[in-house]
């Protein structure tokens, strides 16, 4: 394109400065360009330089600029573009960029609090006593469940065993007195038999006065001869033993299986025996046996053998009676 080319209307951007201020390297060229006539895209066709970076130059956009070596050569080609000094355009953008960036950087001053007046700081805070209190008790239970938990320590199991010695003491007091009412029953008991109570009269004479001066107590002169007697009336014979377990059945196992037993009707009761095993089971009313292998086992019930049960149900299961 011809600089003699016919001058279009220029754009809107003009520069709003005043002769007295002092034009910035973008405002120089935006000022040469529009005093030609040119538009943006009038300059961006011939230069080839992009709508966008021309506006970026003009206006002082450092940061949509690219590096800084196109940045020179851009600038440079629109000032020679312009009739403007290239060395001159560039040294002054960038000395303008310069001082923008060291501005930034600057700390900027805070503004100074408003110091309380004499009056404000005398006045009492608005904190209720209640609050106050609330907290401090929040604060005292958190330290206390802290400490409960950081020492493992049950307040309330320490409180019932503080407690549980005073009940046995009470017992105690009770049952002594029981024991002490039952002792006269157990003598009209035991001297209820002719035997021991002529030993009773033996012992203990009409005149229960002794030489020593003091009358002697029943208590102290019953035992020996009381205990003796009723040791020979109890009839002599064997302790009370449990009656024998009315079943009992023995399996010697051939082979690796599992056994499932119900004892007198309780729990089921899973085992696993090898082969060689042996176990005997016993029940007063009933044994139930579950087998998981046919013929794995001879059985004897009561020292007798028994068949191997046959399948019921697609199960093994021995049931006695």
């Amino acid at each position: 394109m011809s600089k003699d080319k016919k001058k279009k209307k220029p754009d809107s951007d003009t520069p709003q400065d005043s002769q007295e201020e002092l034009l910035t390297a973008g405002n120089t060229l935006q000022k040469m360009r529009i005093e030609h006539g040119w538009h943006i895209s009038d300059v961006s066709g011939a230069t080839k330089i992009s709508g966008s970076n021309l506006r970026a130059i003009e206006n002082a956009d450092f940061d949509s600029l690219p590096a800084d070596t196109f940045t020179k050569g851009l600038l440079a080609l629109y000032a020679n573009y312009l009739g403007a000094d290239p060395e001159q355009i560039v040294a002054q953008f960038f000395a303008e960029r310069q001082e923008k960036l060291e501005s930034s950087k600057r700390p900027r001053q805070k503004k100074a609090k408003p110091l309380l007046s004499t009056k404000k700081l005398a006045e009492p805070s608005h904190v209720s006593s209640a609050a106050v209190a609330g907290v401090i008790f929040l604060i005292t239970t958190v330290l206390f469940i802290s400490y409960c938990f950081y020492m493992s320590w049950n307040p309330l199991s320490f409180l019932t065993d503080q407690l549980n010695p005073l009940q046995p003491t009470v017992k105690d007091s009770f049952a002594g007195r029981e024991e002490e009412d039952a002792f006269p029953a157990e003598i009209a008991a035991i001297t209820a038999d002719a035997d021991i109570s002529a030993d009773i009269s033996q012992v203990i004479p009409a005149d229960s006065s002794g030489k020593d001066g003091g009358p002697q107590e029943v208590t102290e002169l019953l035992p020996a001869k009381i205990s003796a007697k009723v040791s020979a009336k109890e009839q002599p014979g064997k302790q009370e033993t449990p009656s024998p377990a009315s079943y009992t059945l023995t399996a010697s196992f051939l082979q690796e299986t599992k056994v499932e037993s119900i004892t007198d009707e309780l729990e089921l009761v899973e085992h696993v025996f090898k082969k060689g095993d042996q176990h005997e089971w016993q029940g007063k009313q009933s044994l139930m046996l579950i087998f998981e292998q046919s013929e794995s086992a001879t059985i004897q019930l009561n020292g007798k053998d028994i068949s191997f049960p046959k399948p019921e149900n697609g199960q093994l299961i021995l049931r006695v009676p």
